[in-house]
């Protein structure tokens, strides 16, 4: 009986070991980035790689090391698109 308790403790905490999404252990990017002066994102997705620069093109993904919250069976992922305003900025799709 304790057994069972401890078993649908684990599950409801989510300490069962659920689907992990094997995501990368570092800021992957899907594309090459542009010459610094042409339109697009700079730096990371989360301002984490502004320091170095680089300006990536509208319609790149980005991997990040976490799970997405929305599904975490799947890494976390960002996409370079322009904002309302006209800019590039880094999306977290839905």
């Amino acid at each position: 009986m304790v057994r069972v308790m401890v078993i649908a403790v684990a599950m409801a905490c989510g300490c069962a070991g659920g689907p992990e999404c094997g995501h990368a252990d570092e800021t992957t990017y899907r594309c090459m980035p542009l010459i610094a002066n042409m339109k697009g994102c700079i730096g990371g997705p989360r301002g984490d790689d502004r320091t170095n620069a680089r300006v990536y093109p509208i319609g790149c993904q980005v991997d990040v090391p976490e799970c997405s919250q929305l599904d975490p069976g799947l890494p976390r992922t960002f996409e370079c698109v322009l904002d309302a305003g006209g800019e590039p900025d880094w999306y977290e799709p839905i």
